[in-house]
């Protein structure tokens, strides 16, 4: 019976090789090296600031490092915090002519170079 095969009639079919099987997972643009966000390394900057002790200039213990991720506005809400620093982070313009006074919080420069920094990386 296999001795009556002709390899002439044997067709060849390319259905689904394996090159043709391109699997997105393997494309290294989709996958990233840290796939953290930016909402996910500030929150863990405030939960090590609340670590931090901060010295006063007599060289004593005097509170930590939250002051810096927080504004008087945002006392005491640090999860609406977030979600403001989002928001804001994600559209400046809008998010400032929406809400002003949470807008000039933001723009402190030493939060804004500690956004930045966190966008570059």
């Amino acid at each position: 019976m296999i001795s009556k095969l002709n390899p002439q009639h044997i067709k060849y079919r390319d259905g689904l090789s394996q090159s043709a099987r391109i699997s997105p997972e393997l494309n290294p643009g989709n996958i990233k090296v840290d796939e953290r966000r930016l909402e996910d390394f500030i929150h863990f900057a405030r939960e090590l600031a609340e670590r931090l002790n901060f010295y006063n200039e007599q060289n004593q213990p005097a509170g930590t490092w939250t002051g810096f991720l927080t504004h008087p506005l945002y006392q005491g809400r640090e999860k609406e915090w977030f979600e403001d620093l989002a928001a804001f982070i994600e559209n400046t313009e809008i998010f400032t002519e929406n809400y002003p006074a949470a807008a000039q919080a933001f723009s402190s420069p030493h939060l804004a170079l500690f956004i930045t920094f966190f966008k570059t990386a």
